[in-house]
């Protein structure tokens, strides 16, 4: 499996879900991100952690795909000293 294919993977599986996550709360489909995050701190702050978890995933593949250097990016754990 290339870089690329792992980077789209997490990105589909972020996307499907985030909808999954809509359509069981029964949000409307066009909520704003700052809307659901305020649902799901309101509803399970667990629920929240995860939903930032793989968030922070997606935003690294994508982050990752859009980049025009081949050097890996360096993620460090909030914090830790970088």
């Amino acid at each position: 499996m290339t870089r690329d294919s792992i980077s789209s993977q997490d990105l589909l599986a972020f996307r499907q879900f985030r909808f999954s996550v809509i359509r069981f709360l029964r949000l409307p489909q066009d909520i704003s991100e700052t809307a659901l995050r305020n649902a799901l701190e309101t509803i399970s702050p667990s629920l929240l952690a995860n939903y930032k978890q793989r968030a922070a995933r997606a935003g690294v593949a994508w982050a990752g795909r859009n980049r025009t250097d081949t050097q890996p990016i360096a993620i460090t754990p909030r914090g830790s000293a970088a």
